[in-house]
């Protein structure tokens, strides 16, 4: 998904990929809803469009910064990778691209989507509030070690 540069920056990225969880539109007012952060409509083009369409790898781009990321089988939560610049060089964003493709469609020595259980009250509906947190966020390292690059 591409997000419009003028629109979106790296501090938009930043608050998105720290953000903790999904609001929950459906339970907002309607005062709410006229205001919504830009990570907040980040999140809900992201996971309208993933969940319509049976998708749970996602990347977006505003041309100049890059993130990656997955939904759990259930849509229940989220994962973001680091933001990487366009002119990152390990990886660089052409074999990052790459690799999450690959992910996709399940190729061999890729990151499999993890394993959520939802709790015994856990239900799911179309409103699936969603928890969100940064893959690799304590070891961005591991980026390179996954795509084989260290």
């Amino acid at each position: 998904m591409l997000l419009p540069v003028w629109q979106f920056g790296r501090d938009d990225l930043s608050d998105f990929v720290d953000q903790h969880t999904i609001p929950q539109w459906s339970t907002r007012s309607p005062f709410d809803l006229s205001n919504p952060s830009n990570a907040e409509l980040i999140w809900a083009r992201l996971y309208d469009y993933c969940y319509s369409t049976g998708c749970h790898y996602w990347g977006i781009s505003t041309y100049n910064f890059w993130v990656f990321g997955m939904f759990s089988k259930n849509y229940s939560h989220g994962w973001t990778t680091e933001i990487y610049s366009s002119d990152s060089k390990d990886p660089i964003v052409f074999q990052f691209l790459v690799y999450w493709m690959h992910s996709a469609f399940g190729g061999a020595n890729t990151l499999p989507i993890p394993t959520i259980s939802l709790g015994s009250g856990d239900v799911l509906t179309d409103e699936l509030p969603c928890a969100c947190g940064r893959l690799w966020g304590s070891n961005p390292g591991a980026t390179s070690e996954i795509l084989g690059m260290s």
